[in-house]
């Protein structure tokens, strides 16, 4: 009976493991790689539409966004640099090594990306543990 237990318990743990393997997520069916790569565009308009959905794939990705989008803060488009800070605000507990482009980009030309670069390195922050609020 012990046996059995263990080997039930086993298949549990193995069938809850298997999510942790899962595919890339995606978004309009493409995945997250694809994304990635779609930042790197030459087309503005696609590096516009990625520097949204990199933030839009959540934090379970961000190993994988949060480079990309580092990178998009520095984009010669401002709207692009707009949008990856707002996407790094989506998944500020997880953008901590942006912080630096964050920073820099407080003293960006445009006003709109300047202030949005404030409200975004106080998201990540705030997010980082802290002994003063028990993290």
């Amino acid at each position: 009976m012990r046996k059995l237990y263990t080997t039930a318990c086993l298949a549990l743990l193995l069938v809850g493991c298997e999510r942790s393997f899962q595919d890339e997520a995606t978004y309009e069916g493409v995945s997250t790689s694809g994304w990635v790569e779609e930042a790197k565009n030459d087309n503005v308009e696609k590096r516009r539409k990625a520097a949204e959905v990199l933030g839009e794939l959540g934090p379970t990705e961000a190993d994988l966004t949060v480079p990309a989008l580092k990178d998009l803060v520095a984009d010669e488009d401002a709207h692009v640099r707009l949008m990856a800070l707002r996407s790094l605000g989506k998944i500020a507990p997880k953008a901590g090594k942006a912080s630096g482009a964050v920073g820099r980009a407080m003293s960006d030309k445009n006003k709109t990306v300047a202030k949005e670069a404030m409200r975004t390195l106080r998201l990540i922050e705030m997010a980082k543990p802290s002994a003063l609020n028990g993290n």
